[in-house]
């Protein structure tokens, strides 16, 4: 059991998403995972936007090796 304030921000949404089933019992409510469907669907969505993101950092990298700049034109070092 997850304590109701883990999940207090995305209850709601855990919730209407059936990713999350909350009960009271007295005073307290207990959350609980329903089932591991909409997780996988959650993890297949990240692991697409992970190969998306891979792709353009390995471009970047390909970019600053072939140019040896960064893409505003300085070295890429950066000073602060």
């Amino acid at each position: 059991m997850v304590e109701t304030r883990a999940v207090r921000g995305a209850g709601p949404v855990s919730e209407g998403a059936g990713a999350v089933v909350t009960e009271k019992r007295g005073r307290v409510r207990h959350c609980r995972l329903a089932t591991a469907e909409p997780m996988t669907a959650v993890a297949s969505w990240i692991e697409q936007r992970l190969a998306i993101w891979e792709g353009r950092f390995d471009a970047h990298a390909r970019h600053l090796a072939d140019d040896g700049s960064a893409p505003d034109g300085t070295d890429g070092g950066g000073t602060r």
